[in-house]
């Protein structure tokens, strides 16, 4: 039987987790379930297997009624939100229960058995600067070059029809021309 359901996408903090929202329970109660890969989702939830079937997808967290889906970095979210809760929403539909068993909670990382010494660090964070940044820096700094480049060429313009300024490489005159760049008619 189908169940009408209605989903949306909410963006999250982490740019590789998208947050989509239904209109119903996904998990009974306070329940929490969390899948890594699609061998943990055996016998506990096929919506998270089949959600695991996209090779992008490496993890799936359902809470109340919503499920947030992280991805790899092969693809953007701009290229495949709107399909993915598109299928979110017609699986919701088709199936009533998304969790059938809720997994037992996950232990949590042990204490390390020896804390640090005096001197030594306790975390360590290494900083990449991406390929992909640069390209995105150099599209920016493009488009923006580009938009200066139009703005210029409309200004011209508004001087010359507006003031009768024409633009000209020629000498200008001491009189009217401002710089070498704007020639008045009378110098033309």
């Amino acid at each position: 039987m189908n169940t009408p359901t209605s989903v949306y996408a909410e963006m999250t903090p982490n740019p590789e987790v998208m947050k989509f929202v239904a209109d119903r329970p996904l998990i009974e109660g306070n329940a929490q379930a969390e899948f890594t890969s699609k061998a943990d989702c055996a016998g506990h939830s096929s919506f998270a297997e089949e959600l695991f079937n996209f090779p992008f997808v490496t993890g799936v967290f359902i809470s109340g009624s919503f499920v947030s889906v992280t991805k790899d970095d092969t693809i953007g979210w701009e290229m495949i939100a709107m399909q993915m809760r598109e299928y979110i929403q017609q699986w919701l539909t088709e199936h009533p229960v998304a969790v059938e068993q809720v997994p037992p909670p996950k232990a949590a990382n042990p204490m390390p058995e020896a804390a640090p010494t005096v001197g030594e660090p306790v975390v360590t964070l290494k900083l990449n600067w991406m390929p992909q940044e640069e390209v995105i820096l150099s599209a920016v700094r493009d488009l923006l070059h580009h938009r200066f480049q139009l703005l210029i060429s409309y200004l011209k313009r508004k001087l010359e029809t507006r003031h009768g300024w024409r633009a000209s490489a020629s000498n200008a005159c001491n009189t009217h021309c401002v710089d070498d760049s704007f020639t008045c008619i009378c110098c033309v």
